[in-house]
């Protein structure tokens, strides 16, 4: 059926039709039948008329129909025209078709009229209110799968995804953050414990001075003997007075600050 519908919205272009294909006689449970496609002129030009179209795709498929041609009185009852569109002129006979009805048929070219269709003497004033839902709904699916809808719909969902992922992403750098923290935070209290200071911005200087000389002395190298050791003793002893002297430069600044 592509075909048919394809040279439906050649023959009916959207700049001047609103054409609908499946259109209920109603909505919901109160849906009984549907119509294969259902084109409204727009435009006084083109004649604000509704147009119903019966679509065959064989011709067993026609003659089943003929035996029931009232399914589409329904239809036929609110259109201003009625049709019949084969998909080739061999599905139907003229005078197989019911006098109210146009018959089109598809050609490489594009719909051919076999048989224009009869004005119906309809009442605009009085439109079935269930089918004018009917085609409020086909206008609403109409416009949620048109290319600019879901075009935007995708944008959308783009920014929203972008957003989410920055959103994420500073969140987890939060809770990292927070652990790595934590983590420094445990060691620093380690630390002081270990040393009976409570490390800030004015001690920590000096603090990490005093324990930065303490690590550089060693006391594991004797592999150049008593002399070397008791060399080594030297400074280190000239080291733990100077040491000392931090230590108590630093014991006169907290008191000067106390």
């Amino acid at each position: 059926m592509s075909d048919i519908h394809d040279q439906l919205r050649t023959k009916y272009p959207a700049d001047r039709y609103a054409l609908f294909f499946e259109v209920p006689d109603a909505v919901s449970l109160d849906a009984r039948r549907r119509i294969d496609a259902v084109a409204v002129g727009v435009w006084k030009s083109v004649g604000r008329n509704i147009s119903g179209f019966e679509f065959k795709a064989s011709r067993s498929d026609w003659l089943r129909e003929v035996k029931q041609v009232n399914k589409a009185d329904p239809f036929i009852a609110v259109c201003d025209y009625f049709y019949l569109v084969t998909t080739d002129a061999s599905i139907a006979k003229i005078e197989e078709v019911p006098a109210c009805w146009g018959w089109l048929s598809c050609t490489p070219n594009g719909l051919r009229t076999q048989r224009p269709a009869t004005k119906l003497p309809q009442d605009k004033e009085t439109l079935p209110w269930a089918f004018t839902v009917g085609l409020l709904r086909k206008l609403q699916d109409s416009l949620m799968d048109s290319a600019d809808v879901r075009t935007r719909i995708n944008a959308i969902r783009e920014e929203a995804k972008v957003d989410a992922d920055r959103r994420v992403e500073r969140e987890v750098a939060r809770i990292r953050e927070g652990k790595e923290l934590a983590a420094l935070r445990s060691r620093v209290k380690e630390f002081e414990d270990a040393a009976g200071v409570q490390i800030d911005d004015w001690k920590a200087g000096p603090v990490g001075q005093i324990v930065k000389s303490l690590l550089d002395l060693d006391y594991s190298d004797q592999r150049h003997g008593v002399g070397f050791v008791a060399a080594g003793l030297e400074r280190q002893a000239e080291e733990a007075e100077r040491l000392a002297k931090v230590a108590r430069e630093t014991v006169a600044k907290m008191r000067a600050t106390a």
